[in-house]
């Protein structure tokens, strides 16, 4: 895959995580942004991304082309956008499951495994790589996070 493709799919990707709504919206503009794209060339400024159906399928600066008609307008002159970021070191497993707490380690520990993982999602980290932990702890987690019912970044192990 070309690395400007996988940068924009990374992009999509941290944008319907992160942004509510976003993947639900057919066509949506966020403009006046700085954009990084993650190549190390400098970021550029007052660029629109323009996203159809959760695919980015334009980037362009703002004002320089008409937006499609319908199109969901997000305007955040004085943000950056760029791609989600990947933490290849996780441990989500704090210790190991018993069938008396349903297998997921005891409530405590599992909000707070969801909390760090939505905290995780919310500071730019879009994917995450499990190592070393309690493979069923993770694939329960894999199973919410994929189902929309745990708000966190998409999990690997």
């Amino acid at each position: 895959m070309p690395l400007r493709l996988l940068q924009i799919l990374i992009l999509s990707l941290s944008l319907t995580a992160v942004v509510p709504g976003f993947a639900a919206s057919a066509q949506v503009a966020i403009q006046n942004v700085s954009l990084i794209d993650g190549t190390g060339a400098p970021a550029q400024e007052r660029r629109t991304v323009l996203v159809e159906e959760g695919r980015i399928v334009a980037i362009f600066e703002t004002g320089s082309r008409a937006l499609p008609a319908g199109t969901r307008v997000i305007d955040l002159p004085g943000h950056t956008l760029m791609p989600g970021l990947i933490d290849a070191h996780v441990h989500l497993s704090a210790r190991r499951p018993s069938s008396s707490d349903g297998g997921h380690g005891g409530s405590a520990i599992s909000s707070g495994r969801e909390a760090a993982l939505s905290a995780l999602l919310r500071s730019g980290v879009t994917t995450v790589r499990e190592l070393a932990g309690d493979a069923r702890v993770t694939a329960a987690l894999r199973r919410r996070q994929g189902a929309g019912e745990l708000e966190a970044p998409a999990i690997h192990f």
